[in-house]
């Protein structure tokens, strides 16, 4: 808008020195009329020649004031410029900041989240494992104590034809099966009137040696009051051609033999099992 207004006056000023070109005499090669009374032209030069000087000082302040309006709009450039920069800078560094805040706060957050999987994975597992193994050990408890329920609750009739009671308790069959946690009855002679119900019938030879016949006659009056849910174990220390044939006989659905200690504890044990699952 200023470059109009600057064209606009210069336009002016041509024009006025046109005026005044004009208004000026020039010399004239005619002769010389008669003069006719005129206004003087040298008020209007005057006139002419102040607005000239009044434009031009008006141009000259119009310049002088568009100079320093583009100084000052390159000076407000420079220092837009210089913000610029300096908030580009500021911005660009927050950014850089707030991007590595950013990123740190995530990896923070993952690792945070990743250590509680974990823990809870961790957590679970172990609390599993130690179920499983409670579990086991419960189930492997339960085995054991269910086999000593029915091991205790098997009753033995120790036979010890022809002894004591007190030579009964001094074998040393005996304290072995006691410590077992057998329930144990000593007994020297074999029942006439009372049955064997619910019970093993331990008839001890190795302590208490029968001869064949003796033997014989033993265990057909043992089966004889022997119920079916009942059974024999001979302690013998040797093979007998009466007990097998006795075996082969089947007078009785379950005989155990044994010849030494250990095979005695064995047998025990296992009539316990049987007689538990005996209807």
């Amino acid at each position: 808008m200023n470059l109009l207004n600057l064209q606009s006056i210069h336009w002016h000023l041509f024009d006025l020195v046109a005026l005044v070109a004009q208004a000026q005499p020039t010399p004239s090669p005619s002769p010389t009329p008669t003069p006719i009374p005129t206004p003087s032209p040298s008020v209007d030069v005057d006139i002419l020649l102040k607005q000239i000087e009044f434009l031009q000082d008006a141009n000259e302040k119009i310049a002088n004031n568009f100079d320093s309006l583009s100084n000052n709009f390159n000076y407000f450039l420079v220092f837009v410029g210089v913000l610029g920069a300096i908030a580009v800078f500021i911005y660009g560094k927050t950014l850089t900041e707030a991007e590595e805040k950013i990123t740190e706060s995530l990896k923070r957050e993952i690792v945070s989240i990743v250590d509680r999987e974990m823990n809870y994975i961790i957590k679970r597992e172990v609390n599993n494992q130690i179920s499983r193994e409670i579990r086991q050990r419960l189930e492997f408890v339960e085995r054991a104590v269910a086999k000593e329920v029915v091991i205790e609750e098997l009753q033995i009739i120790y036979l010890l034809i022809g002894q004591s009671i007190a030579d009964v308790k001094k074998l040393p069959e005996y304290r072995i099966l006691s410590k077992r946690r057998f329930r144990i009855t000593p007994e020297i002679a074999i029942r006439q009137d009372d049955r064997y119900e619910n019970c093993a019938v331990l008839l001890d030879i190795v302590n208490a040696p029968q001869s064949e016949p003796e033997l014989k006659q033993s265990l057909n009056q043992i089966a004889n009051q022997l119920s079916k849910k009942a059974m024999i174990v001979v302690y013998i220390p040797s093979k007998s051609d009466v007990l097998t044939a006795f075996l082969h006989s089947k007078k009785v659905d379950y005989v155990h033999i044994a010849n030494n200690k250990i095979s005695l504890m064995v047998a025990m044990v296992d009539s316990a099992y049987v007689m538990s699952a005996i209807d």
